[in-house]
């Protein structure tokens, strides 16, 4: 939502893997060339530029037709912008949006681009007809679907079917891009450059050549002083560095950001080289509040015990592992806290993850398959466009939940006696929720009932005996205290918008 939360992502990616290359794409819109300089100064390495004549197949119409300005509008002022703050070394421009040939690319180089993408043309190239359809999973030249046989797609009832046929594509895309190569060398070497990278930035090549009494383009093309770095070389480094347990214990505050993130990238890639590394473990001293990102793309290997709290974006992405968050003790002894910031678990796809307290807004969003056990409140939007993985709720889940939810299974708090009856919970489902409720089936018992247990023991090992007690009671009759929420049935008409 702004410039922060950018760095905030570029930092944690860089964290997790520090020779990644962060790419920024954002769509021409007025003032483009002040986005590009925050997007520089976020970090990113490169501001890619998507222009209105392209466009997915999914795509709305409405966005077609009028979203978005002009591509090359947008680079010019991109690079006109990067320059002027003295940024445009540090990052590269890459666009798309309608490129149909060798002078198209020649033309966004010239205005300041450093790369040039295609999505339609090549598409086409592989067998696409420009049907517009491919959010229905019907495509009939096989492309944008998981129909791969003529029998498979007369039991889904589409009429005409192609499969895939690889080798053609690949050889059809390769013939393509090479002739589009030598058509760009050609007008590389009519225009006097030796490289097609000396052409970024020479806007005195161009000119207009019609229209020349309905519109000005000489702001456009006004020649920007700037001198390129040269080529670029994009390198991957080989090699790892041994990951150690953690040993004293520590306290985090505010301005720990991305704890613990560093050493899931370099268990990630000790495993990718079939190295053996250790696990990481660590417990942070009572009364810690972790900032923002806090484990964020943890991985298995990972365990991580925080009795405090934490900020904003903590264990996004999550690939595995296992981090428990709980309440600590305050100056009069009592168990406070325990609480998470705003999109908490984003995307999180493996692992077991338990928060004692309650959770800003959007937690879970876009959950695909990691475990989650929420103790106290959250703040609205859960859940929101849920694939997979299995959530408990034991307090207020909040307003507006599950929206476009379309796999996996919450567990919520059913408690009349707070005002959590069967009603009310239906209250809390956002209007794009198309998921039914039911108490726990004997099939839905034994991820419910693992889920709790670990969740009680976390309490029980915190000296939290009361409240351990109190959950695994909860167990003693889960058809009454429990509600399983799952989606009514598989979200494949994508013509309805859950937003």
């Amino acid at each position: 939502y702004s410039i922060e939360d950018l760095a905030q992502v570029v930092h944690e990616l860089k964290t997790v893997n520090p020779r990644a290359r962060v790419s920024v794409k954002v769509p021409v819109v007025p003032d483009i060339g002040v986005i590009a300089v925050g997007i520089a100064k976020a970090g990113a390495d490169i501001v890619t530029l998507s222009g209105y004549d392209g466009g997915t197949g999914a795509a709305r119409q409405h966005a077609l037709r009028r979203a978005g300005l002009p591509v090359e509008i947008g680079v010019a002022q991109a690079h006109r912008a990067l320059v002027a703050s003295g940024l445009r070394d540090a990052v590269e421009i890459w666009c798309d949006g309608g490129m149909k040939s060798a002078l198209d690319v020649a033309k966004m180089l010239c205005l300041g681009a450093d790369r040039v993408g295609f999505g339609t043309l090549a598409m086409v190239a592989i067998g696409c007809t420009i049907c517009r359809g491919c959010q229905l999973d019907t495509c009939h030249v096989g492309i944008a679907t998981q129909l791969e046989s003529v029998a498979e797609a007369t039991d889904r009832g589409v009429k005409r079917f192609e499969p895939r046929e690889f080798e053609r594509a690949v050889d059809n895309l390769s013939r393509f891009f090479t002739a589009l190569r030598e058509e760009l060398a050609d007008i590389a070497a009519q225009l006097g450059v030796r490289a097609t990278t000396d052409l970024v930035g020479r806007t005195d090549l161009l000119g207009q050549a019609r229209g020349l009494d309905r519109v000005d383009l000489r702001e456009l093309l006004e020649p920007v002083a700037w001198t390129p770095p040269g080529r670029r070389e994009v390198r991957v480094v080989a090699g790892a560095v041994a990951v150690e347990e953690a040993g004293e214990e520590r306290t985090l505050r505010a301005g720990d950001r991305f704890v613990a993130t560093d050493a899931s990238g370099e268990l990630a890639r000790l495993r990718i080289a079939g190295a053996i590394a250790a696990e990481v473990a660590s417990s942070y001293r009572e009364g810690s509040v972790a900032g923002n990102g806090f484990a964020a793309y943890a991985t298995d290997g990972v365990g991580l015990t925080l009795r405090g709290g934490a900020q904003d974006g903590a264990l996004k992405t999550a690939l595995g592992g296992a981090v428990t968050i709980l309440k600590a003790r305050n100056s009069a002894g009592r168990f406070v806290d325990g609480s998470v910031g705003k999109c908490f678990a984003y995307g999180a796809q493996r692992g077991r993850f338990l928060v004692q307290g309650g959770a800003d807004a959007r937690a879970a969003i876009r959950l695909s398959g990691a475990q989650v056990v929420f103790g106290g409140e959250l703040r609205g939007f859960a859940f929101e466009y849920m694939t997979g993985g299995t959530a408990v709720v034991l307090g207020d889940p909040g307003r507006w939940i599950c929206s476009g939810m379309s796999g996996g299974v919450v567990y919520l708090r059913h408690d009349p006696a707070r005002g959590l009856d069967d009603a009310a919970l239906r209250d809390r489902f956002a209007k794009g929720a198309k998921v039914h409720m039911r108490p726990p089936r004997d099939e839905d018992l034994p991820a419910l009932r693992e889920l709790i247990d670990a969740y009680a023991d976390a309490l029980q090992a915190s000296e939290q005996r009361d409240a351990a007690e109190y959950v695994r009671a909860l167990l003693d009759d889960p058809a009454a205290n429990f509600r399983a929420v799952r989606p009514g049935a598989d979200i494949t008409d994508q013509t309805v918008s859950t937003e």
